[in-house]
This record gives structure tokens, sequence and C-alpha cells, in this order.
């Protein structure tokens, strides 16, 4: 009798070892089945994040581009001070009163090419192609503008809506703007003018 129920006990325990090894497996199972899911979710929380970077990338070059052309549309900010004008048309479109003159590739001390960019004036090379604001007059004025920059020369004679032109020479101080003729013999419209009010719609390249 003695030895049934120790045959029994072992019996018993076999069992118990089973269960608690079974239920050890499906344990392990889960956690393996939970990490898999964690790594799953982690990665799809990762790519969301990605996709919302993305996103907002996408949409700062958006508004970028937005206050790109909203720039272009902008009243110009009149100053007193051509330096203060310069200075700040690199935030936004500026205005300043100055001086309109006119020379040649020909004139006194004039190499005939231009001190930006070198290109040769001469034979009737008077204009630029702008990536962005096409074809414009070439004027010289003083370094404290920089090369690239682009104005709008108010004076009817030449445009109502008013004449873009491109900065690409030096040689003037001030608030003068020389605008660039096929030669110093040339007609214009008009020859010499004061109280010119220019605008500053592009600061450099």
């Amino acid at each position: 009798m003695a030895k049934k129920n120790k045959i029994k006990r072992n019996t018993g325990k076999k069992v118990l070892s089973c269960i608690l090894y079974v239920f050890g497996l499906i344990f392990i199972g889960a956690g393996i089945v939970g990490v898999i899911s964690l790594e799953n979710d982690t990665f799809k929380g990762s790519q969301t994040l990605n996709d919302n970077l993305d996103k907002s990338v996408s949409t700062k070059e958006l508004v970028n581009s937005f206050q790109k052309l909203d720039k272009k549309s902008l009243q110009p900010v009149m100053y007193s001070s051509f330096e203060d004008a310069v200075y700040n048309s690199q935030y936004y479109p500026t205005s300043f009163v100055g001086k309109l003159v006119h020379y040649g590739p020909d004139c006194p001390l004039c190499g005939g090419h231009l001190g930006c960019n070198g290109q040769d004036a001469r034979n009737g090379n008077i204009y630029y192609d702008d990536s962005e604001y096409g074809t414009l007059r070439i004027v010289a004025m003083s370094s404290t503008i920089p090369c690239g920059s682009i104005i709008r020369i108010n004076v009817d004679a030449y445009d109502p809506d008013g004449m873009y032109a491109i900065v690409l020479d030096r040689g003037v101080s001030g608030n003068m703007v020389d605008l660039l003729k096929t030669s110093a013999r040339a007609s214009s419209p008009v020859q010499t003018v004061n109280g010119v009010t220019f605008d500053i719609v592009r600061y450099g390249y």
C-alpha cells in the first residue's frame, strides 16, 4: 500500500512538472510575442515620427515658397538713408531716393567688362537673363549693395510700372544708380534725373 502511495505521489509530481513546464513554455512564448509586438510598435512609431518629420520639412519648404511669393507682392518700405534701405532689403523690399545717370562700356576709364561677373558689356550686351526675374537691364551701383541685387527704377519714360535692373557693375558711390547703355554716345529716354524712387526687390543673388 505504501508503495502504491509512493507511485501516486511520483506520478502526481510528474504531472505537476509537465503542467508547469507547459505553462512555462506558454509564458515564454507570450513574452517573445510581446517583445516582437513592442518592437513592431516602436518601429511603426519611429516610422510615423519620420513621416511627420518629412511632412514638417515639406510644410517648411511650402511656407518658404509662399514667403518668397509674398515678398514680391509686398509694398516696399521707404528709407531716408540708402545704407538703411540696402541693409533692410535682406528681409523685405525697401525704397530709397537717389540719382539716375547713364554710362556706356566705352566711357573713359571703362574697360568694357562688368565688375561683378566679368560680362563683356560691349556690342550691345546691356541685358542680363536672371532665373528669377527674366531679362533685365544692367546698372552700376555702390559696393554697399551686393552684386546680383535687383532694383526697380521708377521712371515713367522707361516703364510706367517700373523698369527692373540688376546690379552687375561698380564705379559709382552713394545713392547713385548708373544705367548701362550700348554706348556713352547712345541716346536714352532721359538724361540725369534727381529725386528718383528706387525699390530694392532682391538683396544679392
